[in-house]
């Protein structure tokens, strides 16, 4: 006997709270994923009727050749931008192409034409099949690899640079001029832009100038800085500097 109780009976108090322990996990972790159906794809895509097309590149099923085509071909132009922007590339997320709207909602996406899925993958709608969209997307992965999960989540980097800088890595014409202009601005704004994301969401869906008003901000600045200051004030960040003042000494 230990501590008053039979070796068996110790034995099989261990096994209940083990039973209770892992339940109490897959239960978690089940309501989780149900309620994030993206992630649940992203861990087993063929789980949910994807196929592998290329190198991290899952497809529903039903995708027509020609959108399996553009959708390669828009990934290999947008890995190459990420490059051509930082001499190198620290992130490969896993992309979810949709050739439906119906797939997109199911993952679920709603008007966006892609979104960036924490710093593991990416959904995309047939929308979204584009160099364009594809490098804004990983733009916003490859900013977390580089500042580092950890400090990304106690919200180093404001939503607007994160943002902006995406939009100037993409050249969204939505958002900014193209590249050679004078001034690449669409809009100008002195406006307090939207430090958090859940401002940044609800402020986007009143303003709609509110992603060119970011990509202004941050094209002026990095015109100022360059890719030498994006990377000081990156190695800053991710040391526990404070961006607002990495920011301001470019």
């Amino acid at each position: 006997m230990h501590g008053g109780y039979p070796d068996g009976m110790r034995y099989s108090r261990k096994r209940r709270i083990l039973l209770t322990v892992t339940a109490f996990v897959v239960l978690v972790a089940g309501s989780w994923l149900a309620i994030r159906p993206a992630a649940a794809v992203l861990l087993c895509p063929g789980c949910f009727g994807f196929e592998h097309i290329s190198t991290n590149i899952y497809v529903e099923k039903s995708m027509a050749p020609d959108q399996r085509q553009t959708l390669i071909q828009s990934v290999g132009a947008a890995r190459e931008r990420i490059v051509d922007f930082y001499g190198t590339r620290l992130s490969d997320p896993r992309i979810l192409g949709c050739g439906s709207e119906d797939c997109y909602w199911r993952l679920g996406g709603v008007s966006a034409k892609g979104a960036a899925w924490g710093s593991i993958g990416i959904r995309l709608s047939p929308r979204g099949i584009t160099p364009t969209i594809l490098t804004h997307e990983m733009a916003h992965i490859e900013l977390k690899y580089r500042i580092g999960l950890l400090r990304w989540l106690t919200g180093s980097i404001p939503t607007w640079f994160d943002e902006g800088l995406a939009a100037l890595m993409s050249g969204d014409p939505r958002y900014l001029k193209a590249a050679g202009e004078q001034n690449r601005c669409v809009i100008e704004s002195l406006d307090d832009l939207p430090t958090g994301l859940h401002e940044w969401r609800k402020r986007a869906g009143q303003d709609d100038n509110l992603y060119a008003k970011a990509a202004c901000r941050v094209w002026r600045w990095f015109d100022s800085a360059g890719t030498e200051g994006l990377a000081r004030l990156i190695d800053e960040v991710r040391d526990g500097g404070s961006f607002s003042i990495a920011y301001s000494q470019e």
